[in-house]
């Protein structure tokens, strides 16, 4: 059997090492210097999960001593489309825990409460709140 977690949507996470580099690749480029966001969580001691509210998915769910942290994770908020079905996942999410959506983007487009940071920066945030 496969070593990862399945997510409530279906979704396979695999937990090798080799996955996660890949997909830092893919997200960051090549010359990427830090890990996904998902490897990040861990590393400060989050439980992660993948939620679901209503139809939409949160790409990870992190829990820390009763704390949650929302991630969204997208390549560019290159279109309307996009920033809305990024942005949107938060839609019915009325608690007040720290909300991001992380891209490769340099411009901040937060909106609503919900922090937009690049994924390097986010990534080397010391914290996120």
């Amino acid at each position: 059997m496969a070593d990862g977690f399945l997510a409530p949507t279906g979704k396979f996470y695999p937990k090798t090492e080799n996955f996660h580099a890949q997909t830092a690749r893919a997200i960051l480029g090549q010359d990427g210097q830090t890990d996904e966001p998902i490897q990040e969580l861990l590393r400060r001691g989050y439980s992660v999960t993948v939620g679901k509210s209503g139809e939409k998915e949160i790409d990870f769910v992190g829990e820390k001593k009763g704390n949650k942290l929302y991630i969204q994770v997208t390549y560019l908020l290159a279109s309307e489309d996009t920033i809305r079905r990024e942005f949107g996942a938060y839609d019915t999410i009325r608690d007040n825990f720290p909300k991001y959506v992380v891209s490769m983007d340099d411009l901040d487009m937060s909106r609503d409460g919900i922090k937009h940071r690049n994924i390097r920066d986010f990534l080397q945030m010391p914290r996120w709140e």
